[in-house]
């Protein structure tokens, strides 16, 4: 199967300082490959990942776990173009899941990363990259789905509202803007400058 890939602008994958210093860590750590199709736009391909935890896990409704696991050889969807999402099974959002309903009952299935690698190559969740850039490092995925073989354990876990620190000031926001929009710009020069520097064609 074809490793993950995808395509977007350097203004949009190099939005912010963290994302700029996802992409530089995940390039030099040989997890993609960055290559430029023209002066303002990125292809990015995921590559096979073996240094992970012992144990990853997949978060999802109990009622969804239960149909993928009865009578079928592989959790999640076998199709080739169709990702599978896991975690470190420390990852605070497994254990703290945002939801309305606080107490509503989840499972977490644990995986054994060093079965699941004898059948499926395992990547960095590409969202991970630059979309949500909170969860680099903690959140990857598979293609073909995960072999039932693989999962070790499954535990029910309850979600527990984030707290949500300070208040919104719009006001504020507003008058930010400009400043906001010169730092997202200053921060895709970066990029660009930095792959040059790594030599990325």
């Amino acid at each position: 199967m074809p490793s993950p890939s995808l395509e977007d602008s350097i203004e949009n994958i190099g939005w912010s300082e963290r994302a700029v210093n996802n992409v530089i860590d995940v390039l030099d750590r040989g997890w993609i490959k960055v290559f430029f199709l023209d002066t303002d736009k990125l292809r990015i391909e995921f590559c096979p990942i073996v240094d992970l935890p012992k144990q990853l896990g997949h978060v999802s409704e109990l009622k969804k776990i239960a149909q993928n696991l009865t009578g079928r050889e592989i959790f999640g969807s076998k199709q080739p173009g169709v990702l599978t999402f896991l975690q470190t099974v420390d990852f605070a959002v497994e254990g703290h899941i945002d939801d309305e309903t606080e107490g509503k009952e989840y499972g977490r299935v644990y995986v054994a990363s060093g079965e699941l690698m004898k059948k499926r190559n395992i990547y960095l969740d590409p969202e991970s990259l630059y979309i949500t850039d909170y969860e680099y490092g903690y959140s990857f995925c598979v293609k073909g789905g995960i072999p039932i073989a693989a999962i070790e354990k499954i535990e029910v876990i309850k979600a527990k509202r984030l707290d949500q620190e300070g208040t919104w000031d719009f006001d504020d926001d507003y008058l930010e803007k400009e400043d906001v929009e010169r730092s997202m710009k200053e921060q895709a020069v970066r990029l660009r400058k930095l792959l040059e520097a790594r030599s990325v064609q």
